[in-house]
């Protein structure tokens, strides 16, 4: 891939790895070996240097221009810019060369916008060029030329819009546009002293050339099976990449490259992935000595602080929950198999429940372990008897799923935000109910207006704390005077048993000792904020 020529000396890379080949020798030399991702190498015109930009980072996203001595062998640095890169876009490349043979490059990275721009490199010193946009220069007599937006094929092929690639001419300080085809341009080059490029026009990609004013465009290959990609000239031969291969274009003959060569390559490794990258779900269990992790649809367990990560199974696990009793709960969903799964601790499979009632998108087990409220992408609710494995639907909503909910420590209810309204940004509304296990009916624990989540019971089930967006005290910003509320969410506690008062309340100490009864909730609507 990315062949440059000057004279009998080609480079081109493979494998990431820079090469030179010599086209009479017939020899050929590995110049670099795992830097990175080594892209569009040049020659430079003394043919002393190659200069190429190599891609580094997690996935190639920083890229910066290096050469090295084709005498000597020593690698350099040019740039430090470390340039937006994509392996589909040249955000940091290499344009060319000025007539005195310094090196020009095109980079973003002294704008906010991703509009790469040309600058020479003299002496390690960066000097703006002040061209505008582009790609490309080439320097010819009197004639300076420059690509726009010319891009490799692939990023968009047969492209017709705005951003398409088009070459500009200027011979007096005066750039007009000499080559625009509504589709893909790339790669302008000098042959036979006429301008050469790249097209795909037609349908397909191929070499044509114009004049320098744009005039008389001929067609020179006319290949329909695969692209012409990343061709390069040095006035006298151009050479390009199609199908894996290199070829050589030459009085209107092309010639394909033999190039035989034993790649040393890397031999196979194992690949150590990340789990965090692909972490999915993650919970602690209750007694905070353990961690449940799914990463990458396989479900782990280990110590929050040390011990061996065990794999309880391999299949495509959606959600992991962790019973009082360090059983695990795991779901598992797949296009066969939509079920949630019961392990010991010792990571034997106990029981398994098939659940019929479309996606799950929330578990939450119960602290006796003797149920599990299940949320579902239909905006369902139920709740999962594990001892003799009924689910019952216990609410339904109309405008949103319903997976933010938590038990009390006795087991008996269970709080959930209910989605009043439907969510569009930051706006609708949800408000907190309580259903009683006991007698199968359901409590509104809030009103309905506000936005009303993250329910918890106190650790004495005494009260039910919750978040609400709800405390709307509007502040004037400085600058326009426009009212806004930056502090509308607050915590609330609503007392759920009988003999119980509201924290924070205006009763005197010495009158408000509660005495907890049972849980008292036809009368729960009450609001009381910490």
């Amino acid at each position: 891939m990315y062949p440059d020529i000057n004279d009998n000396l080609v480079v081109f890379v493979n494998d990431n790895d820079l090469w030179k080949y010599n086209i009479s020798t017939k020899n050929i030399e590995r110049l670099t070996n795992n830097l990175g991702i080594v892209t569009n190498p040049k020659i430079s015109p003394d043919k002393k240097y190659v200069y190429f930009r190599l891609m580094t980072g997690k996935s190639g996203e920083s890229s910066d221009i290096y050469s090295i001595d084709l005498e000597k062998g020593n690698l350099n640095r040019i740039t430090y810019l470390c340039g937006k890169s994509t392996s589909r876009r040249m955000y940091t490349s290499i344009a060319g060369f000025d007539k005195n043979g310094n090196l020009i490059i095109s980079t973003d990275a002294y704008y906010p916008f991703g509009t790469p721009m040309l600058y020479r490199i003299v002496n390690e010193n960066i000097e703006p060029l002040n061209l505008g946009p582009a790609l490309n220069i080439i320097y010819h007599g009197d004639y300076t030329i420059i690509g726009r937006n010319t891009i490799d094929m692939p990023h968009w092929k047969r492209y017709k819009g705005g951003t398409r690639g088009k070459i500009l001419s200027c011979k007096n300080d005066d750039f007009k546009i000499i080559i625009d085809l509504e589709s893909n341009v790339n790669s302008p080059m000098i042959y036979n002293d006429e301008l050469y490029f790249i097209s795909d026009h037609e349908g397909s990609a191929n070499i044509y050339s114009t004049d320098f004013n744009g005039g008389n465009l001929q067609k020179h290959t006319d290949f329909k099976d695969y692209y012409v990609r990343n061709a390069s000239s040095d006035n006298k031969k151009i050479i390009f990449q199609k199908s894996g291969s290199l070829f050589i274009f030459q009085n209107d003959t092309v010639e394909k490259l033999e190039i035989n060569i034993n790649i040393p390559s890397v031999n196979i490794e194992n690949r150590i992935v990340k789990a965090t990258d692909y972490l999915t779900d993650y919970k602690i269990n209750y007694t905070g000595n353990l961690i449940g992790l799914i990463s990458r649809g396989q479900a782990l367990f280990t110590g929050i602080k040390n011990g061996p990560v065990m794999n309880i199974n391999k299949l495509k696990n959606q959600i992991i929950e962790f019973m009082n009793n360090n059983d695990i709960i795991i779901y598992n969903y797949n296009e066969e198999n939509n079920q949630i799964l019961l392990y010991s601790f010792d990571k034997t499979l106990k029981k398994f429940f098939d659940f019929e009632n479309g996606i799950i998108f929330s578990m939450k087990a119960s602290p006796d372990s003797k149920y599990i409220a299940i949320g579902n992408n239909r905006f369902e609710l139920f709740i999962l008897n594990i001892e003799n494995g009924n689910i019952n639907k216990i609410d339904e909503s109309e405008s949103g799923t319903i997976d933010d909910f938590s038990w009390s420590n006795d087991s008996i209810l269970l709080a959930y935000s209910y989605p009043e309204s439907e969510y569009y940004g930051y706006n609708g509304s949800s408000s907190i109910k309580i259903f009683d296990l006991k007698t199968n009916k359901k409590y509104d624990a809030t009103t309905s207006g506000a936005i009303d989540f993250k329910p918890v019971f106190s650790n004495d089930d005494n009260y039910l704390f919750y978040l609400s967006k709800r405390s709307l005290d509007p502040v004037a910003d400085q600058l326009v005077f426009n009212l806004g509320y930056p502090k509308i969410t607050k915590p609330f506690a609503i007392p759920v048993k009988e003999n119980i008062f509201p924290l924070f309340s205006d009763i005197p100490d010495e009158l408000h000792e509660n005495t907890p009864g049972e849980y008292k909730l036809n009368n729960i609507i009450q609001l009381s904020e910490v």
